[in-house]
């Protein structure tokens, strides 16, 4: 491999540096989503600004400096490079374990503490800091699903007493991985006891459920494959969850038939993001399927992007359809400033929500780094630039920001 090359960076041009976790060792580049940041490339050089991809492990804090790649347009291939920190910091790290997580939230602060580095935005905490960041805005909490922590088994046990189903959600995990839908099972002869994934070791006293069936689990696994399993009662399965989560802490939530008629799991994706003034614009949204009796819409469990009202008005009808969408497009204008006031500066979101078969609009989920899958599948190439020239713009704009008044640091929580 040849020599790491140190290339002065001209202050005319600002670098635009994408904080990354080096998750694909051996691979050149050895980062995922190399196709996004080729794109925020070029975008960067339209806007004057030089974007540098790095990770937590290519900063070397005596000198100043970074090891990591910039994209070399008439090659056609990455360049990997040795230069100043960068100008402004854009987040887009997902690493694969929680030591990598706890590494780059260190490397981020004290990036962020660096004369002369600012953050395009902080990202947010887990759900169950966001949900309260939301409930303290009373014009907000009826669009929030009741939500506990899973302290212990009274919370799911209660829940299922009253409704006979629960939604429990990993407090930190993304892309649907580990969410589960549990359910009274009917009875039958063929119910078999889950023995996977913690194991159901000894026989508990039988339940209530148990006498109807137990209780039948599906989801999806942490490496997002499908899962479906029976337990004889809750004992059983309480000790099959405690296995399951493997230390994660969960939240428990009451079940929302978030589905079509004919049983398609399905949510409701805006693209919230700063622009080049600094404010904030509601840049795109697209209806994400699940797979047909999968309990998640995440188009990384397998499902499919469509157009928002296409879909909900063939879905719902028009008249649903419309108010649910026009409810929609009122949160994603309020929910930013919210969370915002709560949390300190952002710069997106992604803001997930769920139509029940009332027609009710749910907040389901804010992501700080929200992914672009499902606008690359729909044709409006108009918004699918829009996804990433904004980031870019935003930088640009702070930056501006920062030479007339100094750099803008994030205020309140820090990153």
């Amino acid at each position: 491999m040849p020599a790491i090359v140190y290339v002065p960076h001209p202050q005319a041009t600002p670098l635009l540096g994408v904080f990354v976790a080096r998750t694909l060792p051996g691979a050149e580049p050895p980062f995922a989503s190399a196709g996004f940041y080729r794109q925020l490339s070029r975008f960067g050089r339209r806007e004057g600004l030089e974007v540098f991809v790095f990770a937590a492990d290519g900063i070397d804090w005596q000198r100043r400096e970074a090891s990591g790649y910039t994209y070399d347009e008439t090659e056609g291939r990455w360049r990997e490079r040795r230069g100043p920190l960068p100008t402004v910091v854009y987040d887009r790290s997902f690493p694969a374990t929680r030591a990598g997580w706890t590494r780059c939230r260190e490397q981020l602060r004290q990036l962020v503490r660096t004369p002369g580095v600012q953050a395009l935005g902080c990202g947010l905490p887990g759900k169950w800091e966001v949900q309260a960041m939301l409930e303290r805005d009373a014009s907000l909490r009826p669009f929030l699903p009741p939500t506990r922590r899973l302290t212990g088994p009274r919370p799911l046990r209660a829940l299922l007493a009253e409704e006979g189903s629960a939604f429990l959600k990993p407090q930190g995990a993304s892309h649907g991985k580990g969410a589960l839908y549990v359910r009274r099972a009917a009875p039958g002869p063929n119910a078999a006891s889950a023995k996977e994934g913690g194991g159901a070791g000894q026989l508990h006293e039988p339940d209530a459920a148990a006498a109807k069936g137990g209780w039948l689990v599906l989801g999806r696994a942490f490496d997002n494959a499908p899962l479906a399993l029976q337990f004889a009662g809750f004992g059983e399965l309480w000790q099959w969850l405690s296995g399951f989560a493997r230390g994660r802490s969960y939240l428990v939530q009451r079940y929302l038939s978030l589905h079509t008629a004919d049983g398609v799991a399905f949510d409701v994706r805006a693209l919230v993001q700063k622009d080049g003034r600094g404010r904030w614009q509601t840049t795109g949204t697209a209806v994400r399927c699940g797979q047909p009796g999968s309990v998640t819409s995440n188009l990384h469990g397998g499902g499919a992007a469509a157009d928002a009202a296409t879909f909900l008005r063939r879905a719902c009808g028009e008249a649903q359809a419309d108010a649910a969408l026009r409810t929609i497009a009122e949160l994603a204008a309020r929910i930013p400033p919210a969370l915002e006031a709560a949390h300190g500066r952002l710069a997106e979101l992604g803001l997930d929500f769920g139509v029940d078969r009332e027609g009710r609009v749910w907040l389901l989920e804010a992501n700080s780094k929200p992914g672009r899958a499902a606008f690359k599948q729909l044709a409006d190439r108009e918004v699918r630039a829009r996804t990433l020239a904004n980031p870019v713009r935003y930088a640009r704009f702070l930056l501006q920001q920062s030479a007339a008044t100094g750099p803008l640091k994030p205020a309140g929580q820090q990153v």
